[in-house]
């Protein structure tokens, strides 16, 4: 028998054990035996949502045997699908008044009191069925959930008293009273609760933590560490309570770094949980992205080598020293980091991203192509991803291919306005290796107004309004407030370097062209031209055909630079 047909028998069954109950117990006379066809046929209507013949069958037969409960409560279920909850309401009512024994009217009743909002009296039918089903632990949650649900807090603790005192205390009704006198704001009786479960269960370890990390929730510092030292006593190798004594005392303002190596001790044991760990470092690895401390960040690394030691097989490790190296300027340590835990693990793209990006700020774009290809057989849907892809592409001259890959990430972006800014950029640097200048200005006005923290973006920008010798002011402006958004990315150095050139201010421009050749150790043709262009200007004219041919070698499009090598000559 297919599994539909047995639904189907089964829910005619129910509807027959319903019947049962009705006025049809009775002798069965020909009128009554109309009246259970009908009722079988409409309960076979009903099963497999035939609405519309179900209905009239089930009104027909309440027109016969206005006190056919059963038929009611079928009457009801279709109307409750249909969302006709007076309807339906009406029906069970009625239904529950002629036969108060049963248990299942009332639940559906209370499902279409709460459907309408009338959570009191759904509490009131909960209340009933505990009274006929002291031990059914299940009517005691729903009863208090619909007093909840109707403000009635205190209504509701009581009746967790009350399921306390015929069943016994257990976790869940010490959880959800404990919650409630949480939104009271009464955290004496919010703790009494968990002392009262940690009474029933001492040697449970886990209560202790319940009650510990309730303190710490609301600041009470010693009482936490009390109890965690109580934890300690009955598992003194307990790794939490562990973690949350250590270093206790510190002055928060000055003592991070004691705080930090007083850590080293449980970090040090492999059984002791490493998201505990990692969990303990967060907050430090946030305050060394938001203050750039490396002071601070060299201690959090101890603890994260520490960690690649204890836990060899885990990625979380190396990509929490990735950030903390990426966030003090150490890109090259930060990117082995990331790159050693995607081959841990290839499933965060976070981790992707923050590799991604590293290659494009150093301009390593051949990198970078080859990374976000296989970050997008991993990721598809991420629009990060097709962006890096994207800009990629572009840089290593396929705007055409681009272009494609902007239009498909487009689809996927949502409310990524991030995402959306970026890949407008790149939209605006396809124009302008088209030459669609004010289509490019445009894109790019848009993208750095969606997006003005985006030092990438400005300096982009910048470099495409120098390119075509305009605006040379407007342009040192924006490398100006790129180096201010993203110090140390290659764009950013060479946008001010080549505005500093044509600024005349060759010092400047030297010190900015030189820093951004050592980032870029895949050696950009457009950089490698420009430092050429300098060095013609200050007078070594062999350093700038040497740099000018390797821009050819390395792919340089620029339309003058064969002529430059060919004359031995600089041109604007």
């Amino acid at each position: 028998m297919s599994k539909t047909k047995t639904r189907l028998v089964l829910l005619i069954s129910l509807c027959w054990a319903l019947h049962a109950g009705s006025a049809w117990g009775q002798q069965i006379t020909q009128a009554a035996a109309e009246l259970e066809k009908m009722f079988v046929e409409a309960c076979r209507e009903r099963a497999i949502g035939n609405y519309e013949k179900a209905v009239p069958l089930l009104e027909g037969l309440l027109k016969k045997d206005n006190k056919n409960h059963a038929a009611m409560y079928e009457l009801a279920r279709v109307y409750d699908a249909q969302n006709k909850y007076a309807e339906a309401e009406k029906l069970m009512v009625s239904a529950t008044a002629l036969s108060p024994e049963n248990n299942w009217y009332k639940k559906f009743l209370a499902d279409v009191y709460q459907k309408t909002n009338k959570f009191l009296s759904a509490a009131t039918l909960y209340e009933q069925l505990v009274k006929n089903d002291a031990h059914n632990d299940a009517y005691y949650y729903r009863w208090a959930y619909f007093l909840v649900k109707a403000d009635a807090i205190d209504r509701a603790i009581k009746v967790y008293d009350e399921l306390e005192k015929n069943n016994g205390i257990s976790e869940e009704s010490v959880r959800r009273k404990h919650s409630l006198y949480l939104g009271l704001g009464n955290n004496k009786k919010a703790a009494e609760e968990l002392q009262r479960l940690i009474a029933a269960y001492p040697k449970r370890t886990e209560y202790r933590h319940l009650l510990a990390g309730f303190y710490e929730q609301i600041g009470d510092t010693a009482k936490a560490q009390a109890e965690y030292r109580q934890i300690l006593s009955i598992a003194p190798n307990d790794s939490r309570a562990q973690l949350a004594l250590a270093g206790n005392g510190r002055n928060a303002a000055n003592d991070d770094i004691a705080y930090l190596r007083a850590l080293k001790p449980v970090f040090e044991n492999p059984a002791a949980n490493i998201d505990q760990k990692i969990g303990k470092i967060i907050p430090f690895i946030q305050k060394v992205a938001d203050t750039r401390n490396t002071e601070l960040a060299d201690v959090v690394l101890e603890l994260t080598s520490i960690l690649e030691k204890a836990h060899p097989g885990e990625a979380k490790p190396l990509a929490a020293a990735g950030d903390l190296f990426y966030y003090t300027g150490r890109k090259k340590e930060a990117l082995a980091k990331y790159l050693r835990a995607l081959d841990l693990d290839k499933g965060v793209f976070t981790v992707w991203e923050q590799a991604m990006t590293i290659y494009a700020e150093n301009g390593q774009y051949t990198a970078l192509l080859r990374m976000s290809e296989n970050a997008l057989d991993y990721f598809p849907n991420r629009a990060m991803a097709h962006y890096f892809n994207a800009w990629a592409l572009l840089e290593t001259g396929r705007s055409s291919d681009a272009a494609d890959v902007v239009e498909q990430a487009m689809l996927m972006i949502g409310k990524d306005q991030r995402a959306a800014a970026l890949l407008l950029g790149v939209k605006a640097g396809i124009a302008h290796v088209q030459k669609k200048h004010p289509a490019a200005d445009v894109l790019f006005d848009e993208a750095v107004k969606q997006y003005p923290a985006s030092g990438e973006l400005l300096a982009q920008y910048s470099l495409s309004l120098l390119a075509r010798n305009e605006y040379t002011d407007k342009a040192l402006e924006m490398a100006q407030q790129a180096d201010k958004l993203s110090p140390g990315n290659v764009a950013v150095d060479h946008a001010m370097g080549w505005a500093l050139l044509k600024k005349k201010d060759f010092a400047g421009a030297k010190s900015r062209l030189s820093k951004a050749l050592k980032t870029n150790e895949e050696e950009l043709p457009l950089l490698l031209e420009h430092y050429g262009d300098l060095l013609y200007q200050t007078g070594d004219i062999d350093g700038a055909v040497n740099y000018w041919a390797k821009a050819q070698a390395k792919g340089g499009r620029s339309s003058l630079l064969d002529k430059k090598i060919a004359d031995r000559r600089w041109y604007e």
